[in-house]
């Protein structure tokens, strides 16, 4: 016998103006959730977010630019010599990991804007790091002239049963801010 909910009880068990007065809704939960500011652990426990507008930089180049993973080299802070490796995964130098070394594939899907980079440092058939970008046109989502652009990367298991990746990985949001104004600085002056 299931001990799993029903559809029709988890129905029940949602948060929904179909249980809730709309009073209810604002008094009992959403308004307990607002604050004005947030833990490390509510934030960043599964993810690192990083988020940026690229001022007046139109979509496309942002896209084009972001789609290759050589362009890489030049807005992180410390992969360098990124050269075709095998198939679509490019090598090169990284002084932020164990190794030095670094192995990246990228997968862009123009229709949806998105862009997936894998990474990996100890070789090219074990990319187990993700890291996903989502462009939006600034001016339809936010009416602002540019690319609005969504940055984040998954804490995967390893980091959690590795202190040495533990340690390195609270540093990400950090890096990644460097990261995200170095990419701002180059679209902007580039495609701005």
């Amino acid at each position: 016998m299931s001990t799993r909910p029903s559809a029709r009880n988890v129905a029940c068990e949602l948060i929904t103006i179909e249980n809730y007065t709309m009073e209810d809704l604002w008094c009992r939960f959403i308004g307990k959730g607002v604050k004005e500011s947030y833990t490390h652990a509510e934030l960043f426990t599964d993810f690192v977010p990083s988020m940026a507008v690229f001022e007046g930089v139109p979509v496309e180049p942002a896209f084009e630019f972001l789609a290759r993973t050589e362009n890489m080299a030049r807005w992180t802070m410390s992969m360098r010599n990124l050269r075709p490796s095998r198939g679509d995964i490019f090598a090169g130098d990284e002084d932020a990991t164990p190794t030095g070394r670094v192995f990246v594939r990228t997968l862009a899907d123009r229709d949806s804007l998105t862009i997936e980079w894998q990474a990996g440092h100890a070789d090219p058939d074990d990319l187990w790091i993700v890291y996903k970008g989502l462009l939006a046109d600034a001016g339809r989502v936010m009416g602002r002239k540019g690319t609005a652009f969504f940055w984040t990367n998954y804490v995967h298991e390893r980091v959690r049963n590795d202190p040495m990746l533990a340690v390195g990985f609270k540093a990400m949001y950090s890096a990644h801010r460097i990261e995200i104004n170095n990419l701002k600085m180059i679209l902007e002056a580039e495609y701005g």
